[in-house]
């Protein structure tokens, strides 16, 4: 049960105080149907008792959401005080629905003068349930008719009710009634059908001229009357409830899909942590696409996402990579198409598995326990970034995983502005291209990358670091893979004769300058990073990856690599030393520059939303950077994360929200760039 703003492990208490004020909301397919509706009547019923409103129609979507446990079933928001405490709660309500015979051959009902006080509000009222309930008991009936001392009918004690003359439907006057919800959409759809309406008063004795009757209400939708105390109607012969029916189905799950759509969109911060769950980390040593199982269960289940928040033309290939597009609307179809792409793996140098993040409401600025049982504290000592963020929610790990900001926060966000463009239809917009794509931590990200499907003139990808970041200027990259050949022999006789491949590598990593590696480098200054060491004496394996954004002092790092390698082959024996030296991407920057609106839209949007750009050269590489070599410009969006790849990640929702504000103007700013 939901009570003020919280789940509460309590059975909802039936009885309730009189004057308590309801809603009773028929859950279909697991969406409360007609809501909006139900919701703008609960505060008309407030208000006349008196009570604030004091949630939203999302808060309480969301309660409703959070309490049901079937995908049929009644829920009923109820408010009421007790010694002038208020309560709005939430839960779960007994239900019946009429059987299938019911529908086809009507019920019973039983005519009793009863008249509420105010029939306009639904308020709880014990006298009136108790005597309507002994009524049913005695008689009965499904239902009971309610009418007034001059004999005139009003509605049933749950439901409405409607007779039927020829093409005419009659019903009681809305002065005399609840205005039900069900009622309304009834008299919505017959309207459309050719029916007429009329509204006017009925009285008991008239109902025996009518050709036929039927109730309307939350649970029953419209159901037809078979008898009218002692007045039989014909319900087999008689198609018109029927066809009534049909068409209060119809309209019901148009309300439904339309409710999906507008409440059930993930804010960008539960996306981001139902994504983290999926380990998805990709792994070098594999020769499929994806590289890693999880990858491509997690695009299985992110196409399924997409196919139900409206995003058009999804597709899955059979290499894990993901497509979609949110088509352009009336007029801007000859715009520019824009793209947003970012990757579904994360990084295999540290445990993406069982990932278990924990969230830092209003961030007090000082040190962080990740992991009390193991002494893992996140310092501001250490990361002094983290002083941006006073008073912020944070996510961060527990300190034995990464968290999978990179970059599963880039995916929250792009869908989060696909969602939010696709219900709010009154955005301009060109064309909108959507991709998520496979292992490119490992550099493989766009080797079948499809641009020509695509369908972008040029993308950003969103995949970049702290709040404000643009970055168009990537690492050149390579990959070297040296294998050694030692030569073991037993320690009492190795003299002359033994070679030791692992002291082997560390002559060669002693031969490369000792300030060119990541620990004492920063902004432009490239490295040589040994990534991994393992071996023997017999056989050792080193893995070092080279950066530089300069291609000139690229390719000489390449070089010295080379000619060390050289030298321990002279030394020692031919052989000793191989060397597979392969380049994965190059600096973007001679790509993007000459489509320089791509920074230029950024920042000013940025701006715009008053958060200040930052254009920093990446130190490290995207998709992108391959992407703009393939003929799709394609610069860097930050995401707000920090510290990628390891345990001391993190990432500030709040810096979530803007990237998706940020995403949604670019949008909008591109909407008059032709093509």
């Amino acid at each position: 049960m939901w009570r003020n703003g919280k789940i509460i492990q309590q059975e909802p208490d039936l009885t309730f105080p009189d004057k308590s004020v309801y809603e009773v909301i028929r859950i279909l397919d697991g969406v409360p149907l007609f809501f909006e509706e139900h919701l703008k009547r609960l505060t008309q019923s407030l208000a006349s008792q008196g009570y604030p409103l004091l949630y939203s129609n999302k808060d309480y979507y969301h309660a409703i959401q959070t309490v049901i446990n079937e995908r049929s079933c009644n829920c009923r928001i109820h408010v009421y005080k007790v010694h002038d405490q208020l309560f709005h709660e939430v839960f779960i309500v007994p239900h019946a629905y009429p059987t299938e015979t019911m529908y086809q051959r009507g019920v019973n009902v039983v005519s009793a003068n009863i008249i509420r006080d105010n029939p306009h509000v639904k308020v709880y009222k014990v006298s009136y349930i108790e005597h309507v309930s002994a009524l049913k008991k005695q008689t009965g009936a499904y239902e009971i008719v309610l009418y007034d001392q001059e004999g005139k009918v009003t509605e049933g004690s749950r439901s409405n009710i409607f007779f039927i003359q020829g093409k005419t439907l009659i019903t009681p006057c809305a002065k005399d009634v609840l205005l039900g919800i069900s009622r309304e959409k009834v008299i919505e759809v017959a309207k459309q059908h050719g029916f007429k309406l009329e509204e006017r008063d009925v009285y008991i004795h008239e109902i025996k001229e009518m050709e036929g009757a039927f109730l309307t209400g939350t649970s029953i939708h419209v159901l037809p009357i078979a008898f009218f105390d002692d007045i039989q109607f014909k319900i087999n012969a008689d198609t018109r409830v029927h066809h009534l029916l049909n068409m209060f189905k119809d309209k019901s799950y148009k309300n439904i899909d339309d409710l999906r759509r507008k409440y059930n969109m993930k804010d960008v911060k539960n996306r981001f942590l139902s994504y983290v769950t999926f380990d998805t980390q990709s792994c070098p040593e594999a020769e499929t696409c994806p590289s890693s199982k999880g990858q491509y269960d997690f695009a299985s289940v992110l196409k399924q996402e997409m196919i139900d928040i409206g995003v058009s033309n999804v597709f899955l290939d059979e290499h894990g990579y993901l497509y979609g597009e949110i088509p352009a609307t009336k007029g801007y179809e000859l715009t520019a198409a824009i793209g947003f792409i970012a990757h579904m793996d994360t990084s295999p140098d540290f445990s993406g598995a069982n990932v278990k993040p924990q969230s830092i409401v209003n961030y007090d600025g000082g040190d962080i326990v990740l992991n009390q049982e193991k002494n893992i504290v996140m310092k501001v000592a250490d990361f002094p970034a983290l002083s941006h963020y006073k008073n912020q929610e944070l996510i961060v790990t527990d300190g034995t995983t990464l968290l999978g900001a990179d970059n599963k926060a880039g995916i929250a966000e792009i869908l989060c502005m696909a969602e939010y463009l696709i219900n709010h239809s009154e955005i301009d917009h060109g064309p909108v291209k959507i991709a998520f794509t496979p292992d490119e931590e490992i550099g493989r990200g766009a080797d079948l990358f499809n641009v020509t499907y695509f369908g972008a003139e040029f993308a950003y990808t969103v995949d970049g670091g702290e709040l404000g970041e643009i970055e168009f200027e990537n690492f050149n990259a390579a990959t070297a893979k040296i294998a050694i050949q030692g030569n073991n022999i037993h320690p009492g006789a190795a003299k002359g004769k033994m070679v030791n491949a692992l002291l082997i590598a560390m002559e060669l990593h002693q031969m490369l300058p000792v300030f060119e590696n990541p620990a004492y480098t920063e902004k432009y200054e490239g490295f040589y990073h040994l990534n991994d060491l393992n071996g023997c004496v017999e056989q050792a394996k080193m893995l070092y990856i080279i950066r530089d954004h300069d291609r000139g002092r690229f390719e000489n790092k390449k070089a010295l690599l080379k000619r060390a390698c050289d030298y321990i082959n002279s030394k020692y024996a031919e052989q000793t030393v191989t060397l597979e030296l392969t380049d994965s991407y190059y600096n973007m920057k001679e790509k993007v520059e000459p489509h320089y609106h791509l920074i230029e839209h950024a920042v000013g949007v940025m701006k715009a939303l008053e958060i200040e750009p930052k254009i920093v050269p990446i130190r490290g590489g995207t998709d992108g950077a391959r992407l703009s070599f393939m003929g799709l410009p394609c610069p860097n969006l930050c995401t707000g994360g920090h510290n990628f790849h390891g345990k001391f990640e993190f990432i500030c929702v709040e810096s979530m929200s803007k990237t998706v504000q940020i995403l949604v103007e670019l949008v909008k700013a591109y909407s008059t760039f032709k093509k």
